[in-house]
Order: C-alpha cells, then structure tokens, then sequence
C-alpha cells in the first residue's frame, strides 16, 4: 500500500478542508509552507483521529515522504550549487582553456540580474 492512509468520502472532505485552511493561513501570516506538507499533515491528523493507536497511518509511507523532503533539498543545493559555479566560475579560470557553450550560458545568465 503506497497511500498514507485508506480514504472514503468524509475523510477526503476532512482533509481537503484542513489542507486548504493550514495553506491560506499559512500565506495569510506570511509562514513559508509547502501544500505537500499541509496535505500530508491532514492526512495523519485524521488517521490518528480514526484510530488513536497510530495503526490509521501507513508510517512507512510517511518516513518515505519525509526522507525525501530531506533528500530534496540537498540535491536541488547541491546541483544548483554545481551548475552555478560552473557557469560563474569556471569560465575566468585561465588554465581551462576556452569553453564557448559556458561563457555563452555565462552571458545570457549574467544579463538578467
């Protein structure tokens, strides 16, 4: 089972309400949050609520889901570190020889600011 919890129509209507609240709320005092995390703290609110014990709640999903939140952003830092000193760095260091795609990318990127 690959759901964090087993939905008939009360729970969807549950969830959904909450979600929506915790988001608008969340932009409404300016607290940075994502609509995955609202979402997914409704869906273990109402399992909980179903069965207090936690056996409502697949938890293996969950720890899934939260490792790779995690995950994400050390890879998303990390490649845009990458990329970033790729396209910034490189290009002046004078051993490299000459890299015409990157100073060209360097261009276009250095343009926008």
């Amino acid at each position: 089972m690959h759901s964090l919890l087993r939905f008939k129509h009360i729970r969807e209507s549950l969830v959904g309400c909450y979600w929506r609240t915790c988001l608008f709320d969340s932009c409404r005092y300016g607290l940075p949050t994502s609509s995955s995390q609202c979402i997914t703290g409704a869906v273990i609110g109402v399992g909980l609520c179903e069965n207090i014990n936690g056996k409502g709640v697949n938890w293996r999903q969950f720890l899934r889901q939260f490792a790779s939140w995690v995950a994400t952003l050390f890879l998303v830092g990390f490649g845009t570190a990458a990329v970033f000193a790729q396209v910034t760095l490189l290009p002046r260091c004078a051993h490299h020889g000459s890299m015409p795609f990157t100073s060209k990318l360097q261009r276009v990127l250095l343009a926008h600011k």
